[in-house]
């Protein structure tokens, strides 16, 4: 499969569905722009979070452009597929209160991995890249 995709979008050459909708997405829209505009560092993560069985997901930049994983897309439920390249806040505006403080202020880019213990859910939050 990585033989067909195209060269410019090699990192998101795995990831499963997500990664299919990933190479497929019309991106005009999302605050990310073009994947082949990214900085080396968000394809990066990109392509390791693709890669993860760990839900794992991504919000960069100013916006926070929300990018995730086939693990990531379950919890997502219904906001799933809407949710891919859109802005954190719009996606999660219903628990905002709560998980804005998690969010960095200057140069945002958060790397979470989200797992599943018995009946809880426990998340780890890092920045990524430059600051």
């Amino acid at each position: 499969m990585r033989d067909t995709v195209d060269r410019s979008l090699q990192f998101m050459a795995g990831g499963g569905k997500v990664g299919a909708l990933m190479r497929g997405h019309d991106w005009i829209a999302s605050p990310l722009g073009h994947p082949t505009t990214w900085p080396q560092s968000l394809r990066s993560v990109v392509g390791l979070l693709l890669e993860s069985r760990f839900p794992m997901f991504v919000a960069w930049g100013k916006e926070l452009g929300f990018l995730y994983n086939d693990a990531y897309a379950e919890i997502l439920g219904t906001k799933h597929p809407r949710a891919l390249g859109s802005r954190f806040y719009d996606i999660w505006s219903e628990i905002w209160a709560d998980i804005s403080p998690l969010t960095p202020r200057k140069a945002p880019q958060r790397v979470c991995r989200h797992w599943k213990e018995a009946a809880s859910r426990s998340a780890n939050c890092s920045p990524y890249g430059r600051r």
